[in-house]
């Protein structure tokens, strides 16, 4: 790490006199729900700070990391992290943010003693020795249309959960005549069902089941209607979507968790990215 240099004034006198050299401060953050541990030390490997911020002042980042400053600093990669980048980007004089892959920052530091304040200053550490492995930082857009895409995930996950209800309560009635279709939710299929009569307390239990499922399909389109728009403009979208198997939101999910593909060197770097 290069020292930035400043000068000193003398006292009383013109500009110049002393050379200075601004030690550039390495800060590990232990990021939990709903706090935060921070560990500030300098190159010598000296704690000069360390305090427990309650998330509910955000403000006490920049008022702890505004007096250490220039800083490089690093938190391990955890739910929700994206609340954390983005305070720590609009802070002046942090130069470098560095998100670290918690599997093997366990496997290069493991601790027998575990606590908030030991994995801060663990991070704080490994980040001063440019130790710490760190995992690819999207921009704030990017992390958006990723949020999109899981929602859509997490909601057909759902569909198919209520879907196996249906054949599970529809599997247990004795003599029921429907229709023999190809696809049970099709049209035909939806229509069989919302007309189906069955005895308590079945009937109420489909009732509940198709109204879910009219609900989750409702979500579904609205995200694609989204997704599609977003990846209108994007040429890695094309590309992938006009690979036999790979439709426009496979595509998307593709893109977005590759996030650039400059970003590898070599084509063996790719395949070995877990997204």
């Amino acid at each position: 790490m290069m020292p930035i240099k400043l000068l000193r004034r003398g006292h009383g006198g013109p500009p110049g006199g002393t050379e200075v050299t601004a030690m550039k401060t390495s800060i590990g953050i232990d990021y939990h729900k709903r706090y935060s541990v921070v560990c500030v030390m300098n190159e010598a490997g000296t704690i000069l700070a360390e305090e427990r911020i309650d998330h509910a002042f955000p403000e006490r980042f920049a008022e702890l990391i505004g007096k250490h400053t220039p800083a490089q600093v690093a938190f391990e990669a955890t739910m929700n992290w994206g609340w954390l980048h983005e305070i720590l980007e609009a802070i002046a004089g942090i130069e470098r943010i560095v998100m670290a892959n918690p599997l093997h920052v366990r496997l290069i530091a493991a601790a027998q003693v575990k606590t908030d304040k030991v994995d801060a200053r663990k991070l704080a550490t490994l980040l001063r020795a440019n130790l710490l492995p760190a995992s690819h930082i999207p921009d704030r857009a990017t992390r958006m249309r990723k949020e999109v895409l899981r929602q859509r995930t997490f909601w057909v996950r759902e569909r198919t959960k209520v879907r196996n209800r249906i054949h599970r309560l529809l599997g247990r009635q004795h003599g029921l005549a429907m229709p023999q279709v190809s696809d049970l939710f099709g049209k035909k299929g939806k229509a069989a069902l919302n007309k189906l009569v069955l005895a308590a307390p079945d009937d109420l239990l489909l009732r509940q089941q198709l109204e879910m499922l009219d609900c989750l399909e409702r979500h579904i389109r609205e995200l694609d209607e989204k997704i599609a728009l977003e990846g209108k403009g994007d040429e890695a979208v094309g590309r992938l979507s006009s690979i036999p198997g790979i439709g426009p939101i496979l595509g998307n999910v593709i893109a977005t968790e590759i996030d650039g593909i400059e970003r590898f060197g070599l084509s063996e770097q790719l395949k070995r990215t877990r997204v």
